[in-house]
């Protein structure tokens, strides 16, 4: 009879725990919280864009026991600010109430989504604070990521006029120097400019720090397009401050065809001085004349000629002294072939 009964109590406890699971939704076992934890978000950071700024970060793509994440919740940003007269290294920062944003799909395109949100307002002279979580339900919320802080500060104008021009070999940069700060206050200093260039039109790395408004890019190659952006540099408060940057210009390199050097370079002594002869090259927009003493060891630029003249007089020369010349042929974007085969003489 004992046994029945307790049979009997089994039975009722296990109908009764159905029961409550079903009318509580669960069909399923429950998943442990721990399992949809997203990871903390490990790359917040601030983008300077002048009198303004944006914070971005990536989604998570797992939760901290390396459960893939298909979609975030939402996110909470904390952010606050003081006066940088009243900070206090070794206080806690008082973050207030978060700000409620929404998140969604944490790949798009077989790429981790990047959230970007606009901070506007801001104060110089003020540092400020912020930090995020990710939440995939309401009830569920990551860790604190790394915080951001910096104390604001008046930046440059963003550069302009940025133009690039290609060559056979580099690439050179010119722009307009930056003679304003972003409220229109003139610059306490000049600046100095951040040269930025992207190999696949996308991501951007600083390539150069220059004191003046040009650069030659010398680190390229034929077989790619090159874009690049310019950001201003000031100082202030013993930090550096950069500006928003420039429009983005891209070029490539010109392949242009190897310029043969003249051929039958002869030098024929006359009064006027030593007179320098040569054959016409192909594809030649002019020439140049190098000449050499003797006991010299290397070549002197002489003077340049158009593309219609194979002659040179060297009205330079002093009696008595031995000459070796030499000549290079020029394209149409400047550049030039390697020497000719020397020729001498005497005067």
């Amino acid at each position: 009879m004992r046994t029945e009964c307790k049979k009997a109590v089994t039975v009722a406890f296990s109908l009764l725990a159905v029961m409550v699971l079903s009318a509580c939704g669960f069909k399923n076992m429950p998943v442990p919280p721990e399992q949809v934890v997203p990871k903390a978000v490990g790359d917040l950071r601030f983008v300077d864009e002048g009198q303004a700024g944006r914070l971005e970060w990536t989604y998570p793509v797992e939760s901290v026991t390396g459960q893939d994440l298909a979609e975030i919740d939402s996110f909470e940003l904390f952010q606050t600010s003081v006066a940088e007269a009243d900070y206090c290294p070794t206080c806690p920062i008082p973050f207030g109430h978060p700000q409620r944003l929404p998140g969604g799909e944490t790949i798009i395109q077989g790429k981790k989504r990047t959230a970007s949100v606009p901070v506007p307002h801001l104060v110089p002279g003020n540092r400020y604070f912020f930090k995020v979580r990710s939440r995939t339900s309401w009830w569920v919320s990551s860790a604190d990521s790394n915080v951001v802080t910096f104390v604001w500060t008046v930046a440059a104008s963003a550069p302009q006029g940025l133009e690039a021009k290609a060559g056979s070999k580099n690439i050179a940069l010119a722009w307009q120097p930056v003679s304003a700060m972003a409220d229109g206050s003139p610059l306490a200093a000049p600046a100095r400019y951040q040269v930025q260039r992207s190999d696949d039109g996308q991501t951007f790395a600083t390539i150069a720090v220059v004191d003046s408004p040009r650069y030659v890019d010398n680190n390229v190659s034929l077989d790619r397009t090159y874009s690049y952006r310019i950001q201003a540099l000031t100082h202030s408060g013993g930090e550096e401050t950069v500006s928003g940057t420039s429009a983005v210009v891209s070029a490539a390199l010109v392949n242009v065809p190897v310029l043969p050097p003249p051929t039958g370079v002869t030098v024929a002594v006359t009064a006027a001085g030593p007179r320098v002869y040569w054959d016409a090259a192909e594809n030649a927009a002019g020439y140049r004349v190098y000449r050499r003493a003797a006991g010299e060891s290397v070549y002197q630029r002489l003077g340049e000629v158009g593309a219609l003249v194979n002659i040179f007089i060297d009205k330079s020369a002093k009696e008595g002294v031995t000459y070796s010349y030499v000549i290079t042929t020029l394209g149409e974007g400047g550049e030039e072939s390697a020497q000719s085969r020397p020729a001498s003489s005497h005067w």
